[in-house]
């Protein structure tokens, strides 16, 4: 059975609770936005994903007019507070502090940014870990089923770049397409995440390659991971290609399925590409 961590119901019968200070002290709780379906975003300064994921929101809601979601913004990482507190009143939704962690682990958040949507009863529908993109929140809301994993704007525009130029380097070959799996690619993006906060580019880290495709739920009988990095997918790909081991790997024919994540770190991306066999 395929899993998908993209669209993770939980087994918990309550609702998750969220009683947070805004940049004024003031306390905004969630249980105050029953009624309505909302998006709660968590999101850390540091990750400059912000910026266009608010600009992108603001979009969605404009589009969706009487049927968008309330939206409550989450600051988590309190490294940079005096930066934070200098954007929480610039953005258009209302904005509290997570500072210390607490409501992070409540709502299960490893990675930001993640999206976590919530019905008008305040229990939680789905987590997007990373911005999966105005086309596939306007598909939720609008109430349209289909694969996450081929909806436009589900990967980020520089995991799109790389992954498209992945698929060309193997169509080229003669090699059948790689199938994008979202929980793969859920765990990818938690790993550049990881992998840029450690400031370490390794396979191990506190698991491995196979310890994090069974965290997406799912025992190959092959797998692979590439780790790049590059200021873009081009010359990413590059060196992938310049590495005979990296490029034996992606042009493996038994593997048929992959998860990819990307995150900036610097002038440079870095990037996941997690690969299993079809087996």
């Amino acid at each position: 059975m395929r899993l998908l961590l993209l669209l993770m119901l939980l087994c918990d019968p309550t609702p998750p609770e969220l009683r947070l200070p805004d940049r004024w002290g003031n306390l905004l709780d969630l249980r105050d936005f029953r009624g309505h379906p909302t998006l709660v975003a968590f999101f850390a300064y540091w990750c400059d994903t912000w910026k266009p994921l608010q600009s992108d929101l603001q979009k969605l809601r404009s589009e969706l007019g009487d049927r968008a979601p309330q939206m409550i913004w989450v600051a988590v990482d309190g490294r940079q507070r005096e930066e934070t507190r200098q954007i929480m009143g610039q953005l258009p939704f209302p904005v509290v502090t997570d500072f210390n962690g607490q409501t992070c682990a409540r709502f299960q958040v490893t990675v930001v940014p993640t999206l976590v949507l919530l019905d008008p009863q305040g229990m939680i529908q789905c987590r997007y870990q990373g911005y999966p993109g105005s086309a596939t929140l306007l598909r939720h809301y609008r109430g349209q089923p289909g694969n996450p994993a081929q909806i436009p704007g589900y990967l980020l525009q520089e995991e799109s770049e790389l992954w498209r130029r992945l698929l060309k380097e193997r169509s080229q070959r003669g090699l059948p397409p790689l199938e994008l799996h979202t929980g793969l690619t859920d765990v990818a993006r938690e790993y550049v995440q990881r992998l840029k906060e450690s400031g370490n580019l390794n396979h191990q880290g506190s698991d491995s390659p196979a310890d994090r495709v069974h965290r997406a739920g799912l025992s190959p009988n092959q797998t692979g991971e590439i780790l790049l990095q590059g200021p873009d997918s081009r010359a990413a790909l590059s060196a992938l290609l310049a590495s005979p081991t990296h490029k034996q790997l992606l042009l493996h024919s038994h593997f048929r399925r992959a998860g990819l994540g990307a995150i900036r770190e610097g002038s440079h991306w870095l990037y996941c590409l997690l690969l299993i066999s079809a087996d």
